[in-house]
């Protein structure tokens, strides 16, 4: 299972709402509040950008994510941090970041290229709801900024940002991304990036301590898997994660990715829980359109193509099959029922 520690969410969601995001208020139809949760808890990633979705209204603006990036601090990181700065060098850290990258925040991939004179450190997104994409890779790549720059700055080492970037669409002014990144920024991409001069790659770390750096790895690794042994059924992971999305429903090579399996193996377990991915992916379309008919006005035509259907013709032949009866006559059962 994918999980990640709960602070990430906490840093996020507290300096939203120091930024003045009603976040209380939001988080109330799940039966959240920030000030009751335990910040050495676990959270799934579906879980996480379920809250991050119902907080959509608010967070979709440029630069907001570059503002909740300040704070994450090098203490929240807790052992990866510590494993990063007594590595031996700029390198060597980076391998283990790839390593260990699962006790990170990101909604991404991590990567790492080489060529002459720079190194690019590469975040692939995850296939991520579009109403709150776009803050989570700013979010990610400022944090990433940042957690870079101030360990550079506790280790006595340069670290020159190049370039910039950004799996998002290009905004209005782009002004503020270049202040904030101090290097020319692009925009449009289909992964983000950091261009680092790598002359120093090699240097030796200050602080460098194979034997603290090894005690730190092997934490991370630890808390990896007990991140792996978290959570529910693989097809309750895939039933909520599925439950975000509209319009265009994420596949199951998508899927896989998102909840940290590889793909033959979640078909695999899929299998032994007695389900496949379509039946999931089924189950959640027919709920959601039932509750379209019997809470909304919401025409069936448009109800079809919300979840994804080129002809309102196809959805409702798999909506007759699902319940035995028409989208139209669920819709006005619904509703005899309801004033009953």
């Amino acid at each position: 299972m994918s999980s990640r520690s709960l602070l990430g969410f906490l840093y996020t969601a507290n300096s939203l709402k120091q930024l003045g995001i009603p976040v209380d208020d939001a988080l109330q139809d799940h039966g959240v509040s920030l000030e009751h949760l335990d910040a050495t808890g676990f959270i799934s990633r579906t879980q996480e950008l379920h809250l991050y979705n119902s907080l959509a209204n608010f967070i979709n603006q440029p630069g907001l994510g570059m503002a909740t990036a300040d704070g994450f601090g090098l203490a929240g990181y807790g052992a990866f941090s510590l494993m990063l700065m007594t590595s031996r060098h700029a390198l060597h850290a980076v391998q283990l970041g790839m390593e260990c990258q699962e006790v990170t925040y990101l909604f991404g991939d991590l990567s790492l290229s080489l060529a002459p004179g720079k190194a690019c450190l590469e975040v692939h997104p995850y296939h991520l709801p579009d109403a709150t994409r776009d803050f989570l890779v700013e979010r990610d790549m400022a944090g990433m900024h940042k957690l870079l720059t101030d360990m550079a700055g506790i280790i006595g080492q340069t670290l020159e940002v190049t370039g910039v970037k950004l799996a998002l669409p290009p905004p209005a002014d782009p002004k503020p991304y270049e202040v904030y990144f101090q290097c020319p920024v692009s925009f449009g991409h289909d992964h983000s990036e950091l261009e680092v001069n790598s002359q120093n790659m090699m240097a030796p770390f200050p602080q460098a301590n194979a034997m603290a750096c090894a005690l730190y790895h092997k934490q991370c690794l630890a808390q990896m898997q007990v991140q792996q042994g978290f959570g529910s059924s693989i097809t309750e992971q895939i039933r909520q994660y599925l439950a975000l999305f509209q319009l265009r429903f994420p596949s199951v090579k998508e899927t896989a990715k998102q909840i940290g399996l590889p793909e033959r193996t979640l078909r695999r377990r899929l299998m032994q829980e007695g389900l496949g991915y379509q039946g999931i992916l089924d189950d959640v379309r027919n709920r959601k359109a039932q509750h379209l008919l019997g809470h909304t006005l919401t025409p069936i035509d448009e109800i079809a193509h919300l979840l994804g259907y080129s002809e309102s013709a196809a959805f409702i032949h798999a909506f007759s099959r699902w319940n035995q009866q028409s989208p139209s006559q669920y819709r006005k059962r619904s509703a005899q029922s309801s004033t009953r």
